[in-house]
């Protein structure tokens, strides 16, 4: 699910492999720049290749 302002687009995916991200890129859209449907392809495309995540939460010494 991608969604864009002017100036930003904001995603929020959970792809195969169980992992979920949101990403935030703010920026203006201009000719010759990709096309903000090609960032959900590469953003999976990059997860996909993380071998190991890290296994601490930290859930509560931020919240």
């Amino acid at each position: 699910m991608y969604a864009g302002l002017s100036r930003n687009v904001t995603g929020l995916a959970r792809i195969q492999n169980g992992v979920t991200y949101a990403a935030l890129f703010i920026r203006r859209e201009e000719s010759g720049t990709p096309d903000y449907d090609v960032l959900s392809p590469r953003m999976n495309e990059a997860i996909g290749k993380v071998t190991t995540w890290p296994t601490t939460d930290l859930t509560s010494k931020y919240f």
